[in-house]
């Protein structure tokens, strides 16, 4: 029997069941008796809130697609595996209409949840496995986060019987503790902007939670603008950052104990933006050179013109 087509096996959107089904009955490991779900047992995920500071939080509030990163431990190595789903901000305002407009971690969670068990899902990770086995097939199925693999694995993968995940995002997917720590880190920036960046808590992160317009008089500050007055309309979703959201949220219940953490939290998310002025002061610079260089050689090229017409005349 010739072996299925891809768009015959994925007919619709690949849900969190569907890869986790995949997963289970993919072949077992060449020249081994386990298979990738029995060998994600051994998988450890990151257990802390710091741990999950890599979310895209310009997208998540903007566009309503919630992209991160988890980090595991292996066998031989450690790894990021990236998850990314959509469609949570409905979740969230159904939640959140339901407990009279209460905001917080238990709420996020289950909006979570509910989105990941019901929503189109994306997965990737760093290890060789998905990366020369599974990519390519994620891919075709419309299931791979971020950048596209369009080489075949006509070698190490050719008859697509292995699922499309590795034993690190099957562990993630089965194993849903996480989420706790991926709703905190959200809860905590958008506190944390509600608090110090009014002006795009109130356009972006404030309807997506209560599913109306901000009607309250919002208290703009010098981080709103940039270099030329403009308002910046671009959440920021540094590393940086959202540690420092994390830190000032854990600073409500520790006090004292969390005022050290803050305080690195403020350097590095400085050190951070200095980094990136800097980095865009010596771009527009190079630009600016190029600029002048060109137009010194159009110069150049009008004087030989205007010389050589003077010397035909």
């Amino acid at each position: 029997m010739a072996p299925k087509k891809l768009d015959e096996q994925y007919l619709i959107e690949v849900n969190r069941q569907q890869l986790l089904n995949l997963g289970k009955n993919g072949a077992k490991y060449k020249g081994k008796n386990t298979s990738r779900w029995t060998a994600k047992a051994k998988i450890g995920i990151a257990n802390t809130v710091r741990d999950y500071n890599q979310i895209d939080m310009n997208r998540f509030w903007k566009d309503d697609v919630l992209k991160f990163v988890v980090k595991v431990k292996g066998e031989t190595d450690n790894y990021e595996v990236t998850v990314e789903f959509s469609r949570l901000s409905q979740k969230i305002q159904g939640y959140v209409r339901a407990a009279k407009n209460l905001f917080n971690r238990d709420i996020v969670t289950k909006a979570l949840m509910n989105a990941l068990s019901s929503s189109e899902v994306k997965i990737s990770c760093t290890c060789p496995d998905f990366k020369y086995r599974l990519a390519y097939h994620a891919t075709n199925a419309d299931a791979k986060a971020g950048e596209q693999e369009t080489r075949a694995a006509n070698i190490t993968n050719p008859t697509n019987n292995l699922g499309l995940c590795c034993k690190h995002v099957l562990a993630v997917l089965n194993n849903v503790q996480w989420m706790r720590n991926v709703a905190s880190v959200i809860v905590n920036y958008a506190n944390y902007c509600k608090e110090n960046l009014e002006y795009n808590y109130s356009r972006f992160i404030f309807p997506k939670i209560y599913g109306v317009q901000y009607n309250q008089a919002v208290q703009m500050c010098m981080d709103d603008f940039d270099n030329e007055g403009n308002p910046i309309d671009e959440l920021k979703t540094s590393k940086e950052l959202i540690n420092l959201a994390n830190a000032v949220a854990k600073a409500r219940f520790r006090k004292n104990k969390s005022r050290a953490e803050i305080e690195q939290a403020k350097k590095d998310l400085e050190n951070k933006e200095k980094e990136e002025q800097e980095k865009k002061d010596q771009e527009e610079k190079e630009k600016q050179q190029a600029q002048q260089a060109l137009n010194n050689q159009n110069t150049e090229n009008n004087e030989e013109n205007s010389e050589e017409d003077n010397n035909n005349e």
